[in-house]
């Protein structure tokens, strides 16, 4: 475990049983999380734009490495709680993100269920450009969302892409249901 400061951002980096992770913070809030790099090393070349630097980390960032390490293993957790930076977001990605935090473990939604209940019920394509700049997966589980057309999990943003969707929604167990894109 390694802390990296620059002002008030702050990278903790971690292994886990999917890849290497490094969560961005500013202050006790969430900006970023990346994961799936085979080594530190390789997470620390995406992180260079931040110096090293040592530090202590606080409960909140120590407690959602503690979690992530859990879901990683394949156990189920929730993350809806985490405190996010989202003041840059407008209102409906907003929306669409806390509502995204609300899909179960193990479960799938479509961008459309996602845009309906979100109170944009026109705007699946928005909700999938929401999903695809999610900065924050796993904590933000855009993994759960799915396109409704010919059952394909779609694509994924994150490192590993739609192999890595395929791998946690199964890892899930919604894996059964869907195909890979």
């Amino acid at each position: 475990m390694a802390s990296i400061i620059n002002n008030t951002v702050l990278a903790t980096t971690f292994d886990t049983d999917l890849g290497w992770m490094a969560a961005i913070w500013a202050g006790d809030q969430l900006q970023s999380l990346i994961f799936g790099h085979p080594d530190e090393a390789s997470l620390q070349s995406e992180l260079a734009y931040i110096p090293s630097c040592r530090g202590r980390w606080s409960q909140v960032q120590e407690a959602l490495a503690d979690r992530l390490k859990s879901f990683s293993a394949g156990n189920c957790v929730q993350f809806d709680d985490v405190p996010l930076a989202l003041e840059a977001w407008s209102d409906f990605e907003q929306s669409v993100i806390r509502h995204c935090r609300r899909i179960p473990y193990g479960k799938v939604r479509t961008y459309a269920d996602l845009a309906t209940v979100s109170g944009y019920p026109r705007a699946a394509r928005a909700v999938g450009n929401v999903m695809a700049k999610n900065p924050v997966p796993l904590v933000v589980p855009c993994h759960r969302v799915v396109p409704a057309e010919n059952r394909k999990y779609g694509r994924y943003s994150a490192r590993g892409g739609a192999d890595m969707k395929t791998r946690l929604l199964r890892m899930e167990g919604a894996g059964r249901t869907y195909a890979i894109a």
